[in-house]
Parts: structure tokens; sequence; C-alpha cells
């Protein structure tokens, strides 16, 4: 062979879907309409920080300090040869410390309850964790189906801006966010 015929294809320029976050007024409709939701306070912190899926399912308790008004995020629920499992976020910069605003001090405090109601109810059944998000009619933990519980409406695939926009109940709640450089 003396020459590479691949050389000489003329390739398309790959781009970046551009993703368009909802606006605050559908932010706050969605959140309003899932109120009843056993995940509602952890999709009010999806919304509120930009956590990943993984990242606030992976929130533990002793992650939350109230007295000096942070939240660390240190570690994720992620799915590991078909299996859920509690590991270190991906590279030392996902590792952070937030502060702890009041929209997610209220939505922690709700948890809180509604998690005490669970313990309650399922005695000693209840598998203690440590983990904030947990919820009665899946294990604890397991909670990372997240996308499955959303309205099918709102699991649709992204759109590129050049798609135009979808109307504002097509849009699904995105809490995964790009890929970070280097991770």
């Amino acid at each position: 062979m003396t020459r590479n015929v691949a050389r000489h294809v003329e390739l398309p320029e790959w781009r970046r879907n551009t993703i368009r976050p909802w606006t605050a007024d559908e932010a706050k409709r969605f959140l309003s309409a899932s109120k009843a939701d056993p995940l509602h306070n952890a999709f009010v912190l999806l919304i509120v920080y930009g956590l990943r899926r993984g990242e606030v399912l992976g929130l533990g308790w002793d992650d939350i300090d109230p007295e000096a008004g942070t939240i660390r995020i240190r570690q994720q629920i992620q799915r590991v040869r078909g299996e859920l499992q509690l590991g270190p976020v991906k590279t030392h910069a996902g590792q952070r410390t937030l502060p702890l605003l009041d929209l997610a001090a209220q939505a922690l405090a709700a948890q809180a309850d509604r998690q005490a109601r669970y313990r309650a109810d399922m005695g000693l059944a209840w598998p203690e964790t440590g983990l904030v998000f947990t919820t009665q009619d899946r294990p604890p933990g397991r909670a990372a189906q997240l996308r499955a519980i959303l309205p099918p409406h709102l699991r649709q695939p992204r759109r590129s801006a050049d798609q135009g926009p979808p109307h504002p109940a097509h849009r699904r709640l995105d809490p995964e966010r790009p890929a970070r450089s280097g991770s």
C-alpha cells in the first residue's frame, strides 16, 4: 500500500450542542409541581447548586454543617458494572465546599423530617446509610433512579440551540452538567 486514502477524507467539524438551562420561572414551576414527590428536596439542591445526580444522591448528613453554613461535596453514587456504589467524586476539583443557602437549608430540614418519618414507619427494617436522599419506597441510596422518576416528557434528549427552544413543558430537568475538562 503506497498511500493512505483516509488522509484525503475531510471530516465534519464537531461541535458541542448548546444546552439551554431552565429560566428561573421554569425552575420555580417545576419545583412547585414536584412538591409531593419524595425527591423534591433533591430537586431543590440540583437546581440551586447545579449538582450532578450522583453528587446530590451521595450527599451524607455528615457533609452538611449548619453551624458553619456549608455543604461539602466529596462523594457520589455511581453505577459500576451495573451496581450502584458510593465513591469519591471523579476529580479533586469536584471536591468542593458550598455555602448553605436558605432555600437549601429549608429543603434539607424538610428532608430530615421526611427521613425521620420513614425511619419511624420502618422501625428496625430501616437500613441506616447516613445518606440524605433516601426514600421509603426504594432502598436507601437507590434513589439514584432520579431520571427514571421524572415524567417522560422531562427525559427528552438534549436539544441544540439551532433546533430552537422546546416548549417549557417539554424540557427536561438536566441535573447532569457537561463534563468538566480533565474529568
